[in-house]
């Protein structure tokens, strides 16, 4: 079966989000509590992915990575990008909590 998901784009700045160049440029930032990571910032080419261990949720860990690796992005005179599907109500949240803004979204088809 065949369904359209929307994918919303997020942006510090208001600007197209697409507007950098093809520099590989990848690093992380990471969470760690007692010797275990807990939680992940990574970035690749200004976009920004985000993974946080169950027991962490909740307590905003999510959004300050988000928020630092976005200071470093910037630093480095780029354009932090976040994207997620609009379903994902906790991604959604956590970008706008890290002060990101919608700037875009766009529709693709998923098979179920």
């Amino acid at each position: 079966m065949l369904f359209w998901k929307e994918i919303v784009i997020f942006s510090l700045r208001r600007r197209s989000a697409l507007d950098y160049d093809d520099r590989p440029e990848e690093f992380a930032l990471l969470a760690h509590k007692d010797g275990k990571i807990i939680g992940l910032a990574t970035c690749y080419k200004c976009t920004i992915s985000l993974d946080v261990l169950r027991d962490f949720r909740s307590l905003g860990l999510a959004s300050y990575l988000a928020k630092e690796i976005a200071k470093e992005i910037e630093k480095r005179g780029d354009v932090p990008v976040y994207i997620t599907w609009s379903d994902n109500i906790s991604s959604m949240r956590t970008a706008l909590n890290a002060g990101f803004v919608p700037i875009g979204s766009w529709y693709c088809t998923e098979y179920r």
